[in-house]
């Protein structure tokens, strides 16, 4: 069913997503990199997510290793730089 938006039926309150982490923490795989695959892995990884992409573009696997996205989409690099994993030396490195 889906429900009016009306003063008699408000939007629902939006809660806070709390992060999976430790063992239980999720692993998400996306078969694609394309402007939705990569959105959508970029955006859970920021939510905490452990998240692997496949593509048969080596172009954008490797553009999107080093923290570059191959399509524009504003304020989607900064969110995918902080996603790769931090490596010893303190430089974030593709999985």
């Amino acid at each position: 069913m889906i429900a009016s938006l009306t003063p008699d039926h408000p939007v629902p309150a939006i809660a806070a997503v709390t992060p999976p982490s430790g063992a239980s923490r999720p692993r998400l795989t996306f078969l694609g990199t394309g402007y939705l695959g990569a959105t959508y892995a970029i955006c859970f990884a920021e939510l905490g997510y452990e998240v692997i992409g496949f593509d048969v573009d080596a172009d954008k696997i490797a553009k999107l290793s080093a923290g570059e996205v191959p399509f524009h989409e504003p304020g989607l690099d900064e969110l995918l730089k902080r996603s790769l994993p931090l490596g010893q030396d303190g430089v974030r490195h593709p999985v």
